[in-house]
């Protein structure tokens, strides 16, 4: 089964609708399946909240997202938003959307999980700071192990992934190295934080670039036997 590859452009287009169709053309030409936005308002934060401005500048109205999954449809790849609040989980499934992201921030969160239930979306869960079993998803998810560090440590996906409870990975680490080690053990999913030259704000050294991708969708679609050194192979 290949590798699902995620794309976190979260808020680096900075509310600018051709910024962000750049992250979907780029990224989709440059191997990614899935890209992902965030659909958190501003309304939700306080005024004097240091994220406020931000959000407030780069947030999107709801026929915009509907504009941006077209655009992931029109260059062959899946559309993907993060969910904060219950009430964003109507206005997602509302866009035709059959998955949701749920950040490690609000993996715990009861009545965010209730809403995701009750729309019959497919939740992808990253648990950096709740384990799969301290949510309230039972097994109905995808759940990523999760470094809630930015930028993470390495050295720990593969362990993460032996576990065993996780289905993929989130990556906040610099290069692609955790990303690699994680789809080794397994993963079936990744996801990962991306950067364009350009975008709306400083681009953070845990942000993959265009480059990165193409070579991480390399390494994915290799055939390990076909580079096996070995007894069998000599």
């Amino acid at each position: 089964m290949a590798v699902e590859l995620v794309v976190e452009v979260a808020t680096n287009h900075g509310g600018s609708l051709p910024l962000a169709k750049k992250f979907i053309r780029e990224f989709a030409q440059a191997g990614a399946n899935t890209i992902k936005f965030q659909y958190q308002r501003a309304r939700r934060l306080r005024k004097d909240d240091p994220q406020y401005a931000w959000q407030l500048q780069s947030q999107f109205t709801h026929d915009v997202y509907a504009e941006l999954l077209e655009e992931c449809e029109d260059s062959g790849v899946n559309f993907l938003v993060t969910a904060y609040h219950p009430d964003e989980v109507k206005m997602i499934a509302d866009l035709g959307c059959r998955r949701v992201k749920v950040g490690s921030g609000e993996a715990g969160e009861e009545p965010l999980s209730f809403a995701i239930r009750e729309s019959r979306m497919h939740p992808i869960v990253s648990c950096g700071l709740t384990a799969p079993e301290g949510t309230y998803f039972g097994r109905a998810a995808t759940f990523l192990a999760c470094v809630t560090r930015y930028p993470a440590p390495t050295g720990l996906a593969a362990a993460l992934m032996l576990t065993g409870k996780y289905d993929g990975f989130s990556d906040h680490a610099i290069g692609l190295n955790e990303l690699k080690a994680a789809a080794v053990v397994g993963a079936q999913v990744l996801e990962t934080h991306v950067q364009l030259v350009n975008q709306a704000r400083e681009p953070k050294r845990f942000e993959k670039t265009i480059e990165e991708i193409r070579e991480l969708r390399a390494f994915l679609d290799e055939d390990p036997m076909k580079k096996y050194i070995g007894r069998w192979s000599n």
